[in-house]
């Protein structure tokens, strides 16, 4: 979340001009630094339009080191008041603390070892940028950097999967049905020209001189014949042999959210939205109401407690 939703930046359209206090450029400088190293670290977000030059490091290492970095961010963040801020600098810390502390408590409980689920995953990842705009040699060059690196990528997000499989951190088996699929698209690929792998080198830019794409597109198929196609076969073995079949219906520890039983958790919505739901599916569910609940919240005290806004 880099970015306030429009509604927001309506709410301060009609706020008075005033000289921005400091903890405005504290603020700002924050936000600033933890974007760029998230930027270098291959996770800048949604906004981040480059063809990256590599692949996040997903090992456990890694993760701790993230979150190391933005547990001190946080801390940074709450070193400043609210108060102290301009109106339009407290609207966008309340939104980005929200999310700086959301990614902190992800690591905390290592969702990362669950990196698939019924709407996203990590191999899907690399089909947006495979379909993104190439322009210049460095993007195709970072494209098969990520290329050659697919494989290690794929046996990392294993290692963090079966880690998963061990505590009983997974999703429930039935949104999994399907999700092998586009694995499978580029396991079984016929030639390497059928993979979406091979999709930016088809049409290549003319700036770039014909012997530098012959080459490029040379690298390419080599690569991807030779290191990518094998590493999906066995991405492919793992879902189907392994963590696709198997009963991975996690049971919800209610205790850990507060509660005396799962049913005093579930009585707190209107009957029927948790129907059917279960173990992660029921924390995500729970996670995300009561993410949205805690926005709204500090969105309406900044609000409320700004005079400039609450009199627009």
């Amino acid at each position: 979340m880099r970015f306030l939703p429009l509604f927001l930046s309506c709410i301060v359209a009609a706020a008075p001009v005033l000289a921005a206090p400091a903890d405005d450029a504290l603020f700002r400088q924050i936000s600033e630094r933890e974007y760029a190293w998230a930027r270098a670290d291959g996770g800048g977000g949604e906004d981040d339009q480059r063809i990256a030059p590599h692949l996040q490091d997903v090992r456990p290492a890694a993760q701790a080191k993230r979150l190391a970095y933005l547990q001190q961010v946080l801390a940074e963040l709450d070193a400043i008041k609210p108060a102290s801020l301009s109106p339009e600098a407290a609207v966008d810390y309340a939104v980005y603390r929200f999310d700086i502390e959301n990614r902190v408590t992800s690591l905390k409980f290592r969702d990362y070892e669950m990196p698939v689920n019924s709407d996203s995953s990590f191999w899907s990842e690399l089909g947006y940028t495979a379909r993104a705009p190439f322009k210049t040699e460095a993007d195709y060059r970072n494209w098969l950097n990520q290329l050659h690196e697919i494989p290690t990528y794929f046996a990392e997000q294993v290692a963090n999967m079966r880690a998963g499989e061990a505590r009983g951190f997974t999703p429930p088996q039935v949104t999994l049905a399907g999700r092998d699929q586009s694995v499978a698209q580029v396991a079984e690929a016929k030639t390497v020209e059928d993979s979406f792998l091979y999709l930016p080198f088809k049409e290549m830019p003319a700036s770039i001189a014909e012997e530098r794409r012959a080459a490029l597109r040379a690298e390419a198929r080599k690569t991807i014949e030779q290191e990518d196609l094998p590493a999906y076969r066995t991405l492919l073995a793992f879902l189907r042999g392994d963590y696709i079949p198997k009963n991975l219906l996690a049971p919800l520890d209610y205790k850990a959210m507060g509660a005396s039983s799962q049913k005093a958790i579930e009585d707190k919505y209107l009957p029927g939205t948790l129907a059917g739901a279960s173990g992660p599916v029921l924390r995500a569910f729970l996670k995300a109401f009561q993410a949205r609940e805690r926005l709204a919240s500090r969105i309406a005290w900044t609000v409320a407690t700004s005079p400039s806004i609450a009199a627009t």
